[in-house]
């Protein structure tokens, strides 16, 4: 997560939900299980650049697998199922050989803590392995910004706006 969406988080994160985002969620919840007990598809995906790259993809992951899904369970639905749904099964959502596998590295098991899958140390993408630290340090403020402490607020704001997402300033 870029620094800028790694501070929004922390300053959101002080916010509990209410009672009626809850039950909500619960409700949600309830019928993605049954989708998939009927043999549907779900498929999570994320929001970027809306919201924190990845933020909605680990806020759904985790109301899924708090709703009663399995591990396995709710890792399907951003794996295989979202592969099967674009048509793409046979290349993409499960680690064989021959197929495209970009991975997340996790420390830990996430089929015994699901909680580990936000310790992510690295990431292997078209065979070449990346640590968190290189991708972070990726992550800098755009040329010809100010020098000094660094608002990520403002570096978010900005990168929206001369982005796709904000026509004025």
């Amino acid at each position: 997560m870029a620094p800028w969406d790694a501070d929004l988080v922390r300053r959101s994160a002080g916010t509990a939900p209410t009672q009626a985002q809850l039950a909500t969620l619960r409700r949600e919840t309830d019928v993605y299980r049954r989708l998939l007990a009927a043999g549907g598809l779900v498929a999570l995906g994320t929001d970027a650049p809306l919201v924190p790259v990845g933020l909605s993809l680990h806020l759904g992951l985790r109301a899924l697998h708090r709703g009663g899904l399995s591990p396995a369970e709710a890792l399907r639905t951003v794996t295989v199922l979202p592969a099967r749904l674009f048509g793409l099964g046979e290349q993409l959502g499960t680690v064989l050989p021959g197929r495209i596998a970009d991975l997340t590295i996790v420390d830990g098991d996430p089929f015994t803590d699901f909680d580990v899958l936000v310790r992510t140390s690295g990431v292997l993408r078209g065979g070449v392995p990346h640590t968190t630290d290189d991708l972070v340090a990726g992550s800098t403020p755009a040329a010809g910004r100010r020098a000094g402490p660094v608002d990520w607020g403002r570096e978010r704001h900005l990168m929206l706006r001369d982005g796709c997402c904000q026509t004025a300033g």
